[in-house]
């Protein structure tokens, strides 16, 4: 058997490794010879779908692959913590000229509101990958750890919102059932059958109180268009009445002259009806002492004409104090007898 040439197998060694290198440049488009550098994220909820090897990407364009995930407990809260590191292509990210630069532009930009999420990168699968994105809305929420790694705060993916106002869409419709449920309640039931009719009943009070309305303010209207009718006639005796008034009190006052002029013959009449009341008063008082003073004498008189002759007597008493009553009235009020009319008139 011939010995293998050393050399030829070392150039076939030698062209292999030139070949593998030259797929990676073409292949890979140079990437890798790219320097990278790892973050650190920590997502709050499930990561149900995330595996390592998914992209991270930034509005659709991949800056980098997860490379690791896993669980951290701690003993004492209890609590569960779930690292994700992510290899960023610091060459994805222009504007830099160097690595360093290009690391310190990340941290820039984290500042101005970049912010990472899980978002679902199939939806018949079920894998989600890691989005960029800037929400300078949302607080940079960043968790404590040990680890190496500078870290990208972290917001709740879309899903993981909905799902939370799902979840308190949920809550809140059991409060409601419940609440519909306890209205229901046979307890409930009477109370509100009860309220439907007052409420019913209420109704029928309004539109009947509505109908009344409507027949006064017909009412009103009819009225104002009758004042508005009736309004000359109405300016004509309020004219009439004033004309009266002017007249009454010109008369009030040629009455008042009269009675000042012939005051000392009202006077004179006064006095001499008190002398003519005060003879008819003697006169009946004589008469009645002569009755009493003969009174068993005349029996026979008195059983035929004293009854007459007394209810003369009483008239004449009468009279005497209809006379005494007149006379009064014409001394506190002589307008009254003289001129028809009350002795104090005011006039406006």
């Amino acid at each position: 058997m011939k010995k293998a040439n050393p050399k030829t197998v070392g150039g076939f060694v030698i062209g292999a490794v030139i070949l593998a290198v030259a797929a990676v440049g073409v292949f890979g488009g140079g990437r890798f010879f790219e320097e990278r550098k790892t973050y650190v994220a920590f997502f709050p909820g499930s990561l149900m779908g995330l595996r390592i090897g998914a992209p991270v990407e930034m509005r659709g364009i991949q800056i980098g692959t997860v490379t690791d995930v896993w669980v951290e407990v701690d003993p004492e809260s209890l609590e569960f913590m779930i690292p994700v590191l992510m290899e960023i292509e610091l060459s994805r990210i222009r504007g830099a000229s160097t690595s360093e630069e290009a690391g310190d532009r990340v941290h820039e930009l984290i500042d101005k509101g970049l912010r990472v999420q899980l978002a679902a990168q199939s939806l018949v699968t079920g894998q989600q990958s890691i989005q960029m994105d800037f929400q300078p809305d949302s607080p940079a929420k960043l968790v404590e750890t040990d680890l190496p790694y500078p870290q990208f705060p972290t917001i709740p993916s879309k899903f993981a919102e909905i799902e939370s106002e799902l979840g308190d869409v949920v809550d809140r419709a059991g409060v409601v059932l419940a609440q519909v449920s306890d209205l229901l309640s046979d307890k409930n039931r009477a109370k509100v059958g009860e309220s439907l009719e007052n409420v019913a009943d209420a109704t029928g009070k309004v539109e009947k109180a509505v109908d009344e309305l409507k027949t006064v303010i017909a009412d009103v209207g009819a009225i104002v268009q009758t004042v508005k009718t009736d309004i000359p006639e109405f300016q004509q005796l309020r004219e009439t009445a004033e004309q009266t008034l002017v007249s009454y009190k010109a008369l009030a006052e040629r009455a008042d002259g009269m009675l000042a002029a012939n005051e000392d013959g009202v006077k004179k009449a006064i006095s001499g009806l008190r002398e003519t009341e005060n003879k008819i008063s003697a006169l009946a008082e004589q008469a009645a002492k002569l009755i009493e003073a003969n009174q068993k004498g005349i029996g026979d008189f008195a059983n035929t004409g004293l009854y007459e002759f007394t209810n003369l007597a009483v008239d004449a008493q009468a009279t005497v104090e209809q006379l005494r009553r007149v006379l009064e009235e014409m001394e506190r009020d002589p307008a009254r007898y003289f001129l028809g009319r009350p002795g104090e008139v005011e006039v406006q």
